[in-house]
């Protein structure tokens, strides 16, 4: 493995295509779960969380001393063949190069470059690794001089939300403002909406400067775009089936 430092841009990238869809799975599954105890147990894949059981993939560990990422099949507790890694390593590992990212097949690396978005050194890592792999949500088990990380593969999908999709793409702009190579990144806002839509099954029109993106049952997110492919405008006409059920632990709307 060469030592020169790795080009984070295409990682980057994706992370800001991954956030707008980042932001509503772990709300929804905050809002499932509470934040409460919870037990990891890496030996069966599973997380107890909320009352309810989960299974999960182990993603990784980032280390408070080195500020590093180190990936949970390079960790020397573990095998390659822990059924906790497998989905990282078939799902991750073995398809960097095709996916375009480096990042996912190098043991260890220091994480400064890589966007954090605004919540913890290896959080847009963390995102991108947890959509790849189909994961709904990802949970965090803090330690004495670092964090593990785990993608949760089973957790009820959440359900694409126009009453938040304006609040949840301003967080996505944002997180892709702050990327530390965002000269380098490109506008990313038509990319994430692009992302946000076929991974939650919506049907989406492509203008020059517009997106328009459908809902089930009839609610339209209307998008408009400068000449540098910000967005500068957003609409959203809502229908009833549309607006998901509340869930438990989700404080009154004001």
């Amino acid at each position: 493995m060469s030592d020169a430092p790795i080009n984070h841009v295409p990682l980057n990238r994706a992370i800001a295509d991954f956030a707008l869809l980042t932001y509503e799975n772990q709300e929804t599954f905050n809002h499932r779960t509470g934040a409460g105890a919870f037990q990891l147990d890496l030996m069966t894949s599973q997380l107890e969380l909320g009352g309810q059981v989960f299974r999960v993939a182990f993603l990784g560990t980032w280390s408070e001393i080195t500020r590093t990422w180190m990936w949970g099949w390079a960790n020397p507790s573990r095998q390659e063949t822990d059924p906790v890694v497998v989905p990282v390593v078939k799902g991750l590992r073995d398809r960097a190069r095709e996916l375009g990212l480096h990042e996912l097949e190098v043991p260890t690396f220091p994480t400064e470059g890589i966007n954090d978005l605004d919540w913890h050194p290896a959080m847009g890592l963390v995102t991108v690794a947890t959509s790849l792999l189909g994961g709904q949500a990802f949970h965090a088990a803090s330690y004495d001089g670092g964090c593990a990380f785990v993608a949760v593969l089973d957790a009820p999908p959440a359900q694409a939300d126009p009453v938040k999709f304006m609040r949840f793409s301003a967080m996505a702009w944002e997180a892709a403002a702050m990327s530390p190579t965002a000269g380098q990144d490109g506008v990313r806002h038509r990319h994430a909406v692009d992302t946000y839509a076929r991974w939650r099954g919506l049907r989406a029109e492509h203008a020059e400067s517009a997106m328009r993106m459908h809902y089930p049952h009839g609610s339209l997110a209307e998008i408009t775009f400068d000449e540098l492919g910000r967005a500068v405008n957003t609409k959203v006409s809502m229908q009833p089936g549309d607006v998901p059920e509340p869930l438990p632990f989700t404080p009154p709307e004001e």
